[in-house]
């Protein structure tokens, strides 16, 4: 090959600028301490260092994300801590008012610090940082706690992000701190009646006549305690050989099953017997433990629910020694025939075969329930006693004429002393058809299979717990004491329609209600022979005291009555002994309504809802039977009901909704859950108004406009129907497009709701205070010879001690108003009487602080896992950019080295050119 000059500049020209790019780049790296400066020098490198920047990145915005949120948990945790620092303070202000001798004083002041904790607990609840409330959830510009107690935030977490989807939470939000449930706890209930031993109480009846009853001794019952100290007696004879004390259990199980039972025992029989008998129902035998039943050292029934994490259990007790009364029942009246006014003759009513004074002339009326009861009403003038008690009873959609007489039908030895037979034979004026003659009963020891029986006559009655709960009633009457024959109490309970006991200056509206125009009165002066019917017209100011006093005045014959009121009860002292009569609530035509409170003993899961303003809400919440979490709009029914399927297998069930409308008027919603072989038919409901029946069914429609089956019955569609008939809407028509519409409207007027609390709430947009009353019942609440009720939403029962579900305002406030009240147990006859009282409190206090405790572990972990990713990331970061360094930056001495090669090449290159380029011919020669 010829190599010229210009190949020989050509080469020496590339090997210059190839050697001055080394140089250059060398230099570059030592002077930037990074080995590439752009993408194209290196890619590996490149990429390598964008993919651990990124790394970078992610690490640091983990830490400072932990930091910020660490900050949070921190300062949450650090206001538990306060919290429950308050709470042992409070606690020991409860125990040392819970020692007894306190005076009222030292109580109120005592309360007084209580409510200062309580307020600086509430405070502390309301506690932020840089701007942002701890304990609201995720609505953390809300504050979260007013000064009542409710909560204002959500129960959103708030978390923060970790990467590779690894979230973590950092907050507590106040439903998880206020309301928040604890698997492991147990539900312990307990009833409110301190119970006595009668034996020893009242020694000169059930001992011997010759010792003074002022040596008798209150001590409490205990398990050992016998039946009939327990009960009681009217002599000293001890009975081994009938059971004829009778106990009518009901409750829920740990599982929300219902279950009823009748448990009759003989004098013999122990306090012991009981309680097993009692557990028994909820489950436990001779190897299984479920429940523990135990009288407690205040003579109460307390059970326990050994198995936790369940708010279902509930229970409620009553009690009723040997009928002293037969019970004489009419039979339904099914259809009233005839037109125009009707004649009944005076034969046709016969009390102990002697026919009454005169016959009964019925109008014309407008409905059969008026007919009926211008018969009932006739029954009590002719009868001349007030031994018949009369009264029309409905149900199932049906009436009948109920009937009893309360004379004793036996003597002191139990053998019947009279017939006490009620005739009702309407015959050939063919006024009543249907009617099938009623049954009469003089079984000494029988237990009724209808707690309604009890509700006349002289049956002694044992509570076990008191309460300002009741169902309303048309008629009832008074109750002889069986130690102290002068002594009588109305049988009934005065409770406002707010929930408190009434006191004498009640107003009669509100107790008994604004359609109740009239309270008539049918019985005996004192005197034992004159006899009363006469009534007092209710007014708008016409109070409790006026009642009282319209008793004493008719029926006092000479000075010989004394009036009492305590607790919801009318006592009232004879001093002749002799005293009877009936009270019966009457509207503004003279029929008979259903305005007196029941006695509360009586009302297990019938009770009105209270009343608060505008609102009526419920005490029972609805709680979803697997997960014991509260119901919402969209939970199946069937998921809380006590059954596992509202279609039974051979019947249609009931299930009733009465009560008063917006307007005052008196209504019955009756929803009908259709057996199994009708099942595709869906659930329906009636409505009857004032006593008029709307003469359509409603089904309960899906959706899509499908009928709805039993099982899949919401709460939302349950609601819905009964917002619509409580607004008094005008019904449109009974189509699914007809009943949208219609529950539009209703909207517009009210609100059928569950609350946060799982209770199911009505509120009345209209008014301030509404006229709207509610009762929820199942068709057999009170029959004990049927399966427990499908629902309850507000009931007697007993009073919950510790339960999973918190609601910490509302316990302190309790344990407050305990200490307020001076209760130290759950005394149902001071105070509220579902009050627990002091004693019960130190079990609630104790819980609420364990969850505290509970919650403040939580948020301390959240704060511990908060710390290790905050270190975690910053020594990630520094391992990260050490690697980054590796693969980017310079070794300054490897380039020094090279930069010093490079220059020796390039200054050798440039010597051995420059002796080239001064060669010539000479040098070859």
């Amino acid at each position: 090959m010829r190599i010229t000059s210009d190949t020989y500049y050509q080469n020496l020209f590339n090997n210059n600028n190839k050697v001055n790019y080394e140089l250059l780049k060398v230099n570059e790296q030592i002077s930037s301490g990074m080995m590439i400066q752009y993408a194209n020098e290196s890619p590996d490198i490149y990429s390598h260092t964008m993919r651990l920047d990124d790394e970078i990145t992610t690490k640091t915005q983990v830490k400072e994300s932990s930091q910020s949120a660490m900050s949070f948990s921190e300062q949450t945790d650090t206001t538990l801590g306060a919290m429950s620092k308050e709470l042992t303070a409070f606690k020991v202000k409860l125990v040392q008012a819970a020692n007894a001798g306190n005076s009222q004083t030292t109580l109120d002041a005592l309360a007084e610090e209580m409510e200062g904790i309580r307020n600086q607990i509430a405070m502390l609840s309301n506690t932020s940082i840089d701007g942002k409330y701890l304990f609201s959830g995720s609505a953390t510009e809300t504050k979260p706690i007013n000064t009542d107690g409710t909560y204002n935030g959500d129960d959103d977490d708030i978390k923060t992000f970790f990467g590779n989807e690894l979230q973590q939470k950092y907050n507590i939000s106040g439903d998880e701190l206020f309301f928040g449930e604890e698997s492991n706890v147990t539900r312990k209930v307990t009833t409110n009646i301190s119970l006595y031993d009668q034996l020893k109480k009242y020694p000169d009846i059930m001992q011997d006549s010759t010792i003074p009853r002022n040596t008798g001794t209150d001590e409490y019952i205990t398990s050992a305690s016998t039946m009939r100290s327990l009960m009681g007696d009217t002599d000293n004879v001890v009975d081994a050989a009938n059971a004829k004390h009778h106990f009518y259990i009901q409750g829920t199980t740990h599982d929300g099953v219902a279950f009823k039972d009748t448990v009759s025992l003989k004098d013999t029989e122990t306090m012991q017997d009981l309680l097993d008998r009692i557990g028994e129902n909820y489950g436990n035998s001779a190897a299984n433990q479920v429940v523990s039943v135990t009288i407690n050292n205040t003579g109460q029934i307390m059970i326990e629910d050994l198995r936790a994490g369940s708010s279902k259990m509930e229970f409620n007790i009553v009690a009723n020694t040997s009928p002293y009364e037969a019970t004489i029942r009419g039979g339904e009246i099914t259809a009233i025939a005839g037109s125009g006014a009707e004649t009944i003759t005076a034969a046709d009513f016969d009390l102990n075969g002697t026919p009454f004074s005169s016959d009964l002339v019925i109008p014309d009326p407008s409905t059969a329930e008026e007919k009926a009861n211008l018969i009932i009403g006739k029954i009590n003038e002719l009868s001349g006693t007030t031994n018949v008690v009369a009264s029309l009873v409905t149900n199932n959609a049906k009436s009948y004429i109920s009937l009893i007489n309360t004379i004793n039908p036996v003597d002191s030895t139990g053998n019947d002393a009279e017939s006490g037979n009620i005739t009702l034979s309407i015959g050939a004026s063919a006024a009543v058809t249907g009617f099938t003659p009623g049954t009469t009963s003089h079984d000494n020891f029988s237990a009724v299979s209808n707690l309604n029986e009890l509700s006349y006559g002289t049956s002694v009655i044992k509570e076990f717990s008191n309460s300002n709960y009741t169902d309303k009633v048309a008629t009832t009457n008074i109750e002889q004491n069986m130690y102290d024959p002068n002594i009588f109490e109305l049988k009934n309970t005065f409770v406002t329609d707010i929930g408190d006991f009434a006191n004498s200056n009640t107003i009669l509206n509100d107790i008994f209600g604004t359609n109740t125009q009239t309270i008539s009165f049918a019985g005996t002066q004192s005197d034992g022979t004159t006899a009363v019917a006469t009534s007092l017209n209710i007014t708008a100011t016409t109070n409790l005291k006026d009642l009282m006093d319209k008793i004493k005045t008719d029926f006092d014959s000479a000075s010989d009555l004394t009036m009492s009121y305590t607790a919801g009860k009318i006592s009232i002292v004879s001093s002749t002994g002799n005293l009877e009569f009936t009270m019966t609530s009457k509207d503004a035509l003279g029929n008979n309504i259903d305005g007196i409170n029941s006695m509360a003993a009586l009302t297990y899961d019938e009770a009105s809802f209270l009343r608060e303003g505008a609102t009526l809400t419920s005490n029972i919440p609805q709680i979803i039977k697997d997960t014991n979490a509260y119901a919402t709009d969209s939970t199946k029914m069937v998921d809380v009901s006590t059954k596992t399927s509202l279609t039974d297998s051979t019947n249609d069930s009931l299930y009733n909704v009465t009560g008063t409308d917006v307007q005052g008027n008196a209504f019955t919603l009756q929803m009908e859950f259709p057996k199994s072989a009708d099942s595709t038919d869906g659930v329906t409901y009636t409505v009857t108004r004032n006593g008029v029946a709307d003469s359509n069914t409603y089904n309960v429609f899906n959706v899509d406009g499908t009928n709805t089956t039993s099982d899949d019955l919401t709460y939302r569609q349950f609601m819905d129907a009964v917002n619509i008939t409580v607004s008094n809407t005008t019904r449109t028509g009974t189509t699914h497009a007809d009943q949208v519409a219609d529950l539009a409207t209703a909207n517009t007027t009210s609100s059928t709701y569950l609350d946060t609390k799982g209770r199911l709430t009505f509120n009345d947009e209209t008014s301030a205070t509404t006229k709207a009353e509610l009762n929820f019942f199942d068709e057999n609440s009170n029959d004990m010879s049927k399966a427990g009720s499908m629902f309850s939403f507000q009931s007697n029962t007993a009073l919950t001690v510790t339960d999973p579900k918190n609601d910490i305002f509302a316990g302190l406030d309790a344990i407050i108003q305990s200490v307020r009240d001076g209760k130290y147990d759950s005394n149902g006859f001071s105070g509220d009487p579902r009050n627990v009282g002091m004693q019960n409190s130190i079990d609630m206090i104790d819980g609420i602080a364990d969850h505290f405790s509970r919650v403040q572990t939580h948020s301390g972990v959240q704060s511990n896992v908060l710390i290790s990713t905050r270190d975690r990331m910053e020594l990630l970061i520094v391992n990260t950019m050490q690697i980054r360094s590796e693969v980017l930056d310079t070794d300054l001495a490897e380039a020094s080295l090279r930069l010093n090669q490079l220059s020796l090449n390039y200054q050798a290159m440039l010597s051995t050119v420059g002796k080239i380029t001064q060669l010539s011919l000479v040098n070859y020669l």
